[in-house]
């Protein structure tokens, strides 16, 4: 009689929740790493480019000045978003309440994510954004030399976390743009570029 083999299940990868990234991030896990958390996920970063570190100067000048007390600036900080997702944008506009929120604030006015090899998951990241309810998302595309501008987070049953933002543009090297919580701030899109 011939006896039945059960197969073993296949391995699977653990999926970790925002609370288990947390606890790992304060216990040290991390150190010396550049690692977010995305949809269960713990994703590393690439190092960053000479045109990636150039915008992130830029941006961080132009915010804190065009967003002075009762904001507050993070660059390349944590923020929790819905789902299992703790992001690290390159910069996040919040008020001083949020900013300085612990573990991290779950509210911006603005976030800014700057593309260099990164340009698809920062695209993914907009889901994460629209439903944080995160009125506006930009992505500097350093090498493409454009801004992606993503505003007014609406309900969207397709999209992952049940949000995309309904407006998207497209702004090239030689456009200005301005905040749309600071339409008195504006700046010019090249101004990001080395």
């Amino acid at each position: 009689m011939p006896v039945a083999v059960q197969q073993p299940r296949p391995p699977r990868l653990k999926k970790w929740t925002q609370a288990e990234y947390l606890e790992l991030v304060e216990r040290g896990a991390f150190r010396n790493q550049r690692v977010y958390l995305f949809r269960g996920d713990i994703i590393e970063l690439a190092p960053q480019s000479h045109p990636h570190e150039f915008a992130i100067m830029r941006l961080s000048r132009y915010l804190t000045s065009a967003f002075p007390e009762p904001f507050g600036v993070r660059i390349q900080l944590g923020f929790i978003a819905p789902g299992q997702s703790v992001p690290e944008p390159d910069a996040a506009v919040c008020t001083w309440e949020d900013a300085v929120r612990k573990p991290h604030p779950v509210r911006a006015e603005l976030v800014v994510e700057v593309a260099y090899t990164s340009l698809r998951g920062d695209r993914l990241l907009a889901a994460e954004y629209a439903a944080a309810r995160v009125p506006e998302y930009w992505i500097i595309d350093t090498d493409g030399r454009r801004l992606e501008v993503y505003q007014s987070p609406a309900e969207d049953p397709a999209a992952p976390l049940g949000f995309s933002y309904a407006d998207v543009r497209l702004l090239g090297a030689d456009e200005v743009i301005a905040p749309a919580q600071r339409p008195d701030a504006p700046v010019s899109v090249a101004s990001f570029f080395p």
